[in-house]
């Protein structure tokens, strides 16, 4: 996924710390000490890790709001690609077999499919005028 040109300076912001981070997670955490007169089974404090940190980064505001916008960029282009029309279909598959079983010769048959599909004739759903926003 690539990020708008605006995500890049918070990016090159955040970088160096979760490298940092990262090169931290090799030595184990250490604790403070426990305040005389504390006690025993107080809650320590949470310790910060790279998994946690990246989860919590994916579920951030600006994260979110990055995947919507490319989400949209999509629909937008779907749109347009239905109302001009265009269809654009891409598929492959492939079988491997062995006949016979015991000892012949391994046969790999591998299949790519891809068509293009554009209406043109008058009356398909694609030529006929469209009710816009004003409701024409």
């Amino acid at each position: 996924m690539r990020l708008p040109l605006r995500h890049r300076p918070l990016l090159a912001l955040l970088l160096p710390a979760l490298l940092g981070l990262a090169a931290a997670q090799d030595a184990p955490p250490l604790a403070p000490p426990a305040p005389l007169g504390a006690p025993v089974n107080a809650v320590q404090p949470a310790v910060l890790t790279l998994p946690r940190l990246l989860q919590d980064l994916r579920t951030s505001p600006g994260w979110r709001g990055a995947d919507l916008t490319y989400r949209a960029a999509e629909l937008q282009l779907q749109s347009a690609r239905a109302r001009a029309g265009l269809t654009v279909q891409a598929g492959a598959s492939a079988s491997l077999s062995k006949v016979p079983w015991d000892g012949g010769d391994w046969a790999l048959t591998p299949t790519v499919t891809a068509s293009f599909a554009l209406p043109v004739l008058p009356w398909s759903p694609q030529r006929e005028p469209c009710a816009g926003p004003s409701g024409r």
